[in-house]
């Protein structure tokens, strides 16, 4: 048996007792999980799924970047009429690897509504960090012929300083930004279904 390691991202699902005295909620949570399927016997794993109600996990899906860490999933369906225990979905963190060009997967979005008229003028379109919302795509647009004469540094430190009279906006382009994004500049979190991971 091969080994190998893989960093499993699971949906965990936990009731919360409002210490105000309000009714339960339930929370989502993402906890690191050592469980490998592929390494179990595969006789093994279909006769726990059929007694807890599930199906197979499907195959993993596409990575959602080829390189600088992106995200994968696995889906499963429940079968049994009263509900199943556990998650129908999980994640994992997968392409690692720095990617060969410099331009910042977020800078990436935004630079993708540059051909997009906004208010009737085409902006050039780069990240703004609410971190608020850290997995919303919020960018900030400047007309493009005012940056005509500017170097093209196509990275995350393409931030030119912006004086107060300078116009331009800020506006949410997305309710998420792809998975796999950075939530913050440096940071290792990521966006997973437009929560921060």
């Amino acid at each position: 048996m091969a080994l190998r390691a893989c960093l499993i991202l699971t949906l965990a699902k936990a009731t919360h007792k409002d210490n105000r005295g309000g009714s339960n909620e339930t929370l989502s949570t993402w906890s690191p999980s050592g469980v490998d399927l592929e390494d179990e016997d595969d006789e093994e794993v279909q006769k726990r799924a059929k007694a807890q109600g599930w199906s197979s996990w499907t195959e993993w899906s596409t990575c959602s970047r080829s390189c600088d860490g992106g995200v994968a999933y696995q889906l499963r369906r429940c079968h049994a009429p009263h509900g199943c225990k556990g998650d129908a979905v999980r994640y994992k963190i997968c392409n690692m690897q720095p990617c060969p060009e410099q331009q910042d997967f977020r800078a990436h979005q935004c630079s993708a509504y540059d051909d997009v008229p906004y208010d009737g003028a085409l902006l050039k379109w780069t990240p703004h960090y609410d971190y608020s919302e850290p997995c919303a795509l919020t960018c900030r647009g400047r007309p493009q012929h005012l940056l005509e004469d500017m170097p093209d540094s196509a990275g995350a430190s393409e931030s030119f300083p912006i004086s107060d009279d300078e116009p331009s906006v800020i506006v949410q382009l997305s309710n998420r930004v792809q998975d796999g994004t950075r939530c913050r500049p440096g940071s290792l979190d990521m966006c997973i279904q437009g929560k921060c991971q």
